[in-house]
């Protein structure tokens, strides 16, 4: 049977590496991946962390903790922390060692407000053409992190019919190319 990995947040995060390394085994079931609001740059570093501080409430301390959790292992084996950071945010890889590391194809949708926004601008930017399609939420409160789990209003249903529609699409063997979505990415977002 063929297989979708999806992850919000970390998760998402999770649901690429899982793609990424099943990229090496020929016979792998997984045809595509979903990333609802990754959490891709361990190093907090975007535009968004600053931006957004006022609209959504996920703490900078909390996920700075995590990113140390996340890399300790590389760091316990002589890596510098800085350099691990770096070396496990995907969001942060050069466009040419983002292409060996990804499925197929990846959904992506983000909110406008969330303070993880520019990782999944980043990636998708970075991203081999046609390989990711970004879908921004621009909802007020309804656009901060993982808001759009929770809650139910046109601009994110719209969101996640399109999810619905990419995995229909790659279950049924269809590439990301044929999918006909586009990437909303508003004005006001910055790569």
């Amino acid at each position: 049977g063929k297989v979708i990995v999806s992850g919000d947040s970390a998760g998402g995060h999770l649901a690429l590496e899982l793609a990424r390394r099943s990229v090496a085994t020929a016979s792998s079931p997984i045809v595509g991946s979903v990333a609802i609001c990754p959490w891709l740059d361990l190093t907090l570093s975007s535009h968004a962390w600053r931006e957004n501080w006022l609209w959504d409430l996920l703490s900078k301390r909390w996920v700075r903790s995590g990113a140390q959790a996340w890399v300790s292992k590389r760091v316990a084996s002589g890596v510098a922390p800085g350099e691990a950071m770096v070396a496990s945010s995907p969001a942060l890889l050069q466009e040419k060692d983002l292409a060996s590391l990804l499925p197929d194809s990846v959904m992506m949708v983000a909110g406008q407000q969330d303070r993880l926004r520019d990782d999944a601008i980043a990636f998708a930017a970075k991203a081999p053409k046609g390989s990711v399609t970004l879908h921004m939420v621009d909802d007020g409160i309804m656009g901060t992190h993982d808001a759009m789990i929770f809650s139910s209003t046109e601009k994110i249903d719209m969101a996640f019919e399109e999810v619905a529609l990419f995995c229909k699409r790659r279950f049924s063997g269809r590439s990301s190319s044929d999918q006909g979505t586009v990437c909303h990415l508003p004005s006001a977002c910055k790569v």
